[in-house]
């Protein structure tokens, strides 16, 4: 992802220390799926099958934030929110018309949200189970679902 000149990091003043990275990648539909095959990749995989982005954005490409990571010490205080905006700005900029995210962190998607990004699919964690009927993942609370969002941009 690095190599595709998308992705972003925030860094201290002083440039001591690395506050947040969004690390971003174009997204081309038809693609064969693009997640490992181990349990999260699956996962993944499955979320992804569970809406069709390129009808609603009506693209074949999307610029897709991968992972948003913000350092402990930086929680709060709004490094998450610039880098996701600093990613739609870098889309917009690179002639992208859809900005796609797949959300596994509340915190993400309320973000996104906030952006006025638009919900178009969610699998509660709970609903994800096995084939002995468990769930497969049970995080903390407030991780509840994974969402994906989308924007036209």
């Amino acid at each position: 992802m690095l190599a595709e000149g998308l992705s972003l990091m925030a860094i201290s003043k002083n440039d001591q220390n690395i506050l947040g990275i969004c690390l971003n990648k174009c997204k081309i539909k038809n693609k064969t799926p693009e997640y490992r095959d181990d349990k999260i990749g699956r996962f993944l995989n499955e979320v992804e099958s569970g809406v069709n982005i390129w009808e609603l954005g009506k693209t074949d490409r999307a610029f897709s934030i991968n992972i948003l990571a913000v350092s402990e010490s930086s929680r709060g205080t709004g490094v998450g929110k610039a880098l996701m905006e600093h990613s739609r700005e870098k889309a917009r900029s690179a002639g992208y018309s859809l900005l796609y995210v797949l959300c596994t962190s509340y915190y993400s998607d309320r973000i996104a949200r906030n952006m006025g990004m638009q919900c178009v699919y969610t699998l509660p964690y709970s609903e994800y189970k096995d084939e002995q009927g468990n769930p497969v993942f049970v995080p903390p609370a407030p991780h509840t679902q994974a969402t994906v969002l989308i924007e036209k941009l």
